[in-house]
C-alpha cells in the first residue's frame, strides 16, 4: 500500500475561523478504544488570547445516539505561519495534561467558508484522522469530496468509521 500522506495543506489559513464547533463525521480514532463507537461527535475549539492556545474538547456518545456522554479534553498550539500545523497535549486524569505533544495537521479544509476541515497525523505507526463540519447533516456530496481527498492521500479507507448523529 502507498504511503500515507498526512502532510498539511500548503496554503495559509486564519487558525481563528477554525475555532468553534464541528461535528465529527467519520474518523480514523486516534484512541480507539476510547472512541470507538462514538455518535453525535463534536470537537470544540476555543481560542485562549492570553496563553496563546487553543483548548479542544471532544464530546461524543459512546456505542449509541443516547449512549454514556463522554469527553476527551486537549491543549493546543498553532505551530506554523501557515496555520497548518498544530500541536496538541491531550488531558490524561486529576488536571495532569501528557508530559508529550502530539502532531495535528489541517489536510483539506474550505479555505473560503471554514464550512468542513480534515485533522490527521501520524501516531504509533499509525494515523488517526477526523473529517469534519460545521453542520451535523452536511450534504453528501461535501462529505464525498472530502472522502476523495483522503483517499488521495492514501488513508486506508476500511479503518474510517462513520460518526452518525441525531436527527
Amino acid at each position: 500500500m502507498p504511503k500515507v500522506d498526512c502532510s498539511p495543506v500548503a496554503t495559509r489559513i486564519d487558525p481563528l475561523r477554525c475555532m468553534g464547533k464541528w461535528y465529527v463525521q467519520q474518523q480514523i480514532p486516534a484512541v480507539s478504544f476510547i472512541e470507538k463507537g462514538a455518535h453525535n461527535g463534536c470537537e470544540e475549539y476555543t481560542y485562549d488570547e492570553t496563553k496563546k492556545r487553543v483548548k479542544v474538547s471532544y464530546t461524543f456518545n459512546k456505542g449509541s445516539l443516547s449512549g454514556p456522554l463522554k469527553q476527551v479534553f486537549q491543549r493546543g498550539w498553532v505551530k506554523s505561519e501557515l496555520g497548518t500545523t498544530w500541536a496538541v497535549k491531550p488531558y490524561i486524569a486529576l488536571g495532569l495534561h501528557a508530559p508529550f505533544k502530539l502532531p495535528y495537521h489541517i489536510i483539506d479544509i474550505d479555505r473560503k467558508e471554514y464550512s468542513y476541515m480534515t485533522a490527521a497525523a501520524p501516531l504509533l505507526g499509525s494515523h488517526w484522522l477526523y473529517l469534519m463540519t460545521r453542520e451535523a447533516h452536511p450534504p453528501a456530496e461535501k462529505v464525498e469530496a472530502m472522502l476523495a481527498e483522503v483517499k488521495r492521500r492514501n488513508f486506508d479507507m476500511k479503518q474510517l468509521q462513520v460518526v452518525p448523529h441525531d436527527p
